[in-house]
């Protein structure tokens, strides 16, 4: 999870995540893992990750939000979500309590 106005530095992002590259998925993947297409994807999408093969990072300005912006698994309409909840409720009754905060610029 990024902030809007940034990119993912994959090749920073790897290096605090102590993986050899990051890469991203194709659609067909990305349907599959978590029932959703690009431009859709949101915290929310993690409910369809019944294999747990996605790793959740959020990058620290996120984490410091008190709402944000998030699409329900379609990128018709937005949802505002505290933070909080989705760190304290959704998080953990969808089993993704290992998430990772990273720093980017």
């Amino acid at each position: 999870m990024l902030p809007g106005e940034k990119n993912a530095p994959l090749k920073e992002i790897s290096k605090q995540i102590d993986s050899s590259h990051l890469s991203l998925t194709s659609k067909e993947e990305m349907e599959k893992m978590i029932n959703t297409q690009p431009g859709a994807v949101s915290p929310l999408s993690l409910i369809y990750d019944k294999e747990n093969r996605v790793q959740l990072l959020i990058d620290e300005d996120v984490i410091q939000m008190d709402y944000i912006a998030c699409h329900p698994c379609i990128n018709t309409c937005s949802l505002s979500i505290k933070m909080q909840d989705i760190l304290k409720i959704l998080l953990p009754a969808i089993n993704k309590e290992d998430y990772r905060i990273i720093f980017s610029d």
